[in-house]
């Protein structure tokens, strides 16, 4: 329950709504034209003669997991969002914040192994520009405070013994 009405959205809000609601299609795009269920280029990095192939499939796999754990997450935050729930000024901060700092840890691990990445530059100029805007805007915009004021209603929520009464009788 909220202790005051919320605001609706609007103002610069609408900017990150935007952005949130498109990155799970953004992230399925990635996944599904990256590669990473194809064989070919699991077996591709020790035919391109890659000294550090178990690196590369360690990364391409990791870079896979992450990809699908970030997109749960972003979907949890929309769903929070639209909810208006007060945590969430807190799950975007970690939206952004994770975007950059993972960016900047594949662009680290990626040059420490010599593989080009053509996007890098402006991949992190992208992810710090969003973050040094946004995690702000979420920490200290009365906007945000005041439309993201539902709270977590424990009396509605289904318990083990709830369930248990309302279904075995």
């Amino acid at each position: 329950m909220a202790a005051w009405p919320a605001l609706p959205f609007g103002g610069w809000l609408i900017l990150p709504i935007i952005g949130i609601v498109l990155t799970p299609i953004l992230i399925l795009a990635q996944i599904f034209d990256t590669g990473y269920f194809n064989n070919s280029i699991w077996e591709g990095f020790e035919y391109a003669g890659y000294d550090n192939v178990g690196f590369l499939k360690l990364y391409l796999g990791m870079e896979l997991f992450y990809n699908f754990t970030f997109l749960v997450f972003v979907i949890l935050t929309i769903i929070l969002l639209f909810k208006k729930r007060t945590c969430t000024p807190i799950m975007m901060r970690i939206f952004y914040g994770c975007n950059l700092v993972i960016i900047l840890l594949e662009s680290f691990l990626l040059n420490q192994f010599g593989i080009p990445d053509p996007t890098v530059g402006s991949d992190i100029f992208r992810a710090a520009l969003s973050a040094a805007i946004w995690i702000p805007y979420f920490l200290y915009s009365d906007r945000v405070k005041h439309t993201f004021v539902t709270t977590y209603n424990k009396s509605k929520s289904i318990t083990a013994e709830s369930f248990i009464k309302n279904t075995v009788q």
